[in-house]
C-alpha cells in the first residue's frame, strides 16, 4: 500500500521523523498542563497530525469507515468556518461531508504528499491560539501551495485536545514554477 508523506520544514525531512522533530522543537520542558506553552504545543502538534490524516485519507492509506473518519470530523468545532483560497466560505458540516468523499482521490499517485512549512504560533490567549503555516501539496507532477491561519480553541473532547474554529487559506503565487495556484490546488 502506498503511504503519503507529510514533510515539515526542509523537504529532506519526511514522514514520522518530521513529526517527531517538530514535537521536539515545540515542546517546552517547563510547560505545565493548562499553561500557554502547553496550548501552543497542542496547536502545533494538531496542525501536523491533521495534515498527516489529510494526506493518508487522500491516498486511501486509511480505512474508509466512520471510526477512522472521526479523527477529521471531531477535530473541527461545531462552529468551524473555512474560508478557502478562492474566498468561498464553508461551515463544519459542509467541510466534513465534502472531505469524506475525497477518500483515495490521490490513490496511485507516485508523488502524493502534503508538506507543512513554517508552522508558528502568532497569538495565544487561553483558550484560543492562532497558528499560521504554509501547506504545500504535490500530487503527481502538480504542486500547489497555500498560506493558512487557523484559530483553535482548547477542547479536551477533540482528538488533539484543541478544536479547529476558523481556517483561512490563501493561494501562494507560483514561485519558480513550484506552486501553481491556477490549478485550484488539490482542495480539502
Amino acid at each position: 500500500m502506498h503511504r503519503s508523506r507529510l514533510i515539515l520544514g526542509p523537504p529532506l525531512l519526511g514522514g514520522a521523523t518530521s513529526a517527531l522533530l517538530l514535537a521536539a522543537t515545540v515542546a517546552s520542558p517547563s510547560a505545565a498542563a493548562g499553561s500557554d506553552d502547553d496550548l501552543a504545543t497542542l496547536a502545533l502538534r494538531e496542525v501536523v497530525a491533521l495534515h498527516e490524516f489529510i494526506a493518508d485519507w487522500s491516498t486511501g492509506a486509511l480505512a474508509d469507515d466512520d471510526a477512522t473518519y472521526r479523527r477529521f470530523s471531531e477535530a473541527l468545532a461545531e462552529d468551524f468556518v473555512l474560508v478557502g483560497p478562492d474566498g468561498g466560505r464553508m461551515g463544519s458540516a459542509d467541510v466534513v461531508a465534502g472531505f469524506r468523499g475525497a477518500h483515495g482521490r490521490w490513490r496511485g499517485e507516485s508523488l502524493a504528499r502534503v508538506e507543512v512549512r513554517g508552522a508558528r504560533v502568532r497569538a495565544l490567549a487561553e483558550p484560543l491560539v492562532l497558528v499560521e503555516y504554509e501547506e504545500w501539496h504535490r500530487v503527481g507532477e502538480r504542486t500547489s501551495a497555500r498560506r493558512s491561519s487557523v484559530l483553535m480553541r482548547r477542547d479536551p473532547s477533540a482528538p488533539g485536545d484543541v478544536a479547529w474554529v476558523h481556517l483561512h487559506e490563501t493561494w501562494i503565487a507560483a514561485v519558480d514554477g513550484a506552486a501553481d495556484a491556477s490549478e485550484g490546488g488539490e482542495g480539502r
